[in-house]
C-alpha cells in the first residue's frame, strides 16, 4: 500500500489509521491510543477532547496499558468536575481485564472518598482485584476496610500479607490492632518495640503513635520530653498531626513546653500554608477568640473559623455558632 501525505503532513497519520483495521489486537489498541493523543493534542487532526477519551477508553479496553495508565492518572488526579472522572472510574469498576492494579486501586480510593452504605461492596472489590495481582497498597487499604466493618479477622489476615511484603504501613496498621484490642491475640509488649523500631527507622506515623503513647501514659510510664522528642520528629517530615500536636503541648499551662507566643507563631506558619490543615485554621480562631499568644480579636476568630468549616471542618461552623455571638454581646 502507497501512503500518502495529509494535507502536507507527514504520514503518519494514514499509518495509524490503517494500524486500527489491522487482525492484531494489540496493534489496534495501540493505534487506538495513539489516535486518542492526536486528538487530544491536535496533531495532524482538528483538536476533540471527547474523541480522544473515547479512543482511549477503547484502547484500555483491548488491554493497553498506557491508556490503561491514562484513565488511572484521570481517576486519580481529577476532581468530580473533570466530564471524563466518572466514566474513567466506572471503567474500572467494571473492569475484569486491567493490567493496572494501581487503577482498581485510584478507583477504589476514590468511592471510599465519597463513601455511601451503597459502595461499600464495590470498594471492596476493587481492592480485592489489585491484592490479587499483589498490589501492597490495596491490600493494606483491603484490610482497613475490613476492620472499619468489624471483620477484624480477615482485616489482620491482609494487613499481615503486606505487611510480610515489607509495607510499613501495613506493618503500622497491625500494631495500631494489636494496641487497640482487636487483632486476633494481641501482643503490646512485642508491638511496642515493633513500633520503636519503626519510628527509629524515621516512619513519621510511628513517631507520632510513639509519641502520643508517651504523652498520655498508655502502655509506657509518662514521659512529656520523650513525647516532644517524637512528635518534634515527625513534625520535621512534614505530618501535619504532630506538628498541631506541638502547637498544643505549648498551649499546656501545666506543660514542661508552655509557650503561648511560640505555640501562636508556630500555629500561624500551619494555617498559613498552601496545603493547610482546617484544624490548624480552627485552632488559630480559638487562639484569638481567647487571646492566646495574641490579642483577643473576635474578627480575625471568626475569619479562621469560617475558613476552616469552608475547609470542612463542621466543628468548626458549630462551635462557631456556639460561641461568637454570645462573646460579641
Amino acid at each position: 500500500m502507497q501512503y500518502r501525505y495529509v494535507n502536507g503532513e507527514h504520514e503518519l497519520m494514514m499509518r495509524t489509521l490503517a494500524i486500527t483495521a489491522c487482525p492484531v489486537p494489540e496493534l489496534r489498541a495501540g493505534a487506538d491510543f495513539l489516535l486518542s493523543v492526536m486528538y487530544q493534542t491536535g496533531y495532524l487532526v482538528p483538536r476533540n477532547i471527547h474523541r480522544a477519551w473515547g479512543l482511549c477508553r477503547r484502547a484500555a479496553t483491548k488491554g493497553y496499558i498506557q491508556a490503561q495508565m491514562t484513565l488511572k492518572t484521570i481517576v486519580e488526579r481529577s476532581d468530580s468536575s473533570n466530564p471524563f472522572f466518572q466514566s474513567s472510574l466506572d471503567w474500572f469498576v467494571h473492569a475484569d481485564n486491567c493490567v493496572v492494579p494501581e487503577g482498581w486501586h485510584q478507583a477504589a480510593v476514590r468511592l471510599t472518598m465519597e463513601a455511601t452504605e451503597n459502595n461499600h461492596d464495590q470498594i471492596i472489590l476493587l481492592y480485592k482485584r489489585a491484592s490479587r495481582c499483589g498490589y501492597l497498597p490495596s491490600i493494606n487499604n483491603l484490610g482497613l476496610h475490613l476492620a472499619q466493618q468489624g471483620r477484624y479477622k480477615e482485616a489482620y489476615r491482609h494487613l499481615e500479607r503486606a505487611a510480610s511484603g515489607g509495607y510499613r504501613l501495613a506493618q503500622f496498621n497491625l500494631l495500631l490492632m494489636h494496641f487497640d484490642g482487636t487483632a486476633p491475640d494481641c501482643n503490646v509488649i512485642a508491638s511496642f518495640k515493633l513500633l520503636e523500631q519503626l519510628a527509629f527507622a524515621k516512619f513519621a506515623p510511628a513517631q507520632y503513635k510513639l509519641a502520643e503513647l508517651y504523652l498520655t501514659g498508655c502502655f509506657v510510664r509518662k514521659n512529656d520530653r520523650l513525647a516532644y522528642k517524637y512528635f518534634s520528629l515527625a513534625a520535621e517530615q512534614g505530618y501535619m498531626a504532630a506538628r498541631l500536636a506541638l502547637v498544643q503541648m505549648q498551649l499546656d499551662t501545666d506543660g514542661l513546653f508552655y509557650d503561648e507566643s511560640r505555640a501562636f507563631g508556630d500555629c500561624v506558619k500551619l494555617a498559613m500554608k498552601a496545603d493547610a490543615d482546617a484544624e490548624a485554621q480552627f485552632l488559630m480562631a480559638q487562639l484569638f477568640f481567647f487571646g492566646r499568644g495574641t490579642r483577643r480579636d473576635f474578627d480575625a476568630a471568626l475569619f479562621w473559623c469560617t475558613v476552616a468549616a469552608n475547609n470542612g471542618l463542621e466543628a468548626a461552623r458549630t462551635w462557631l455558632i456556639r460561641n461568637y455571638e454570645s462573646a460579641r454581646n
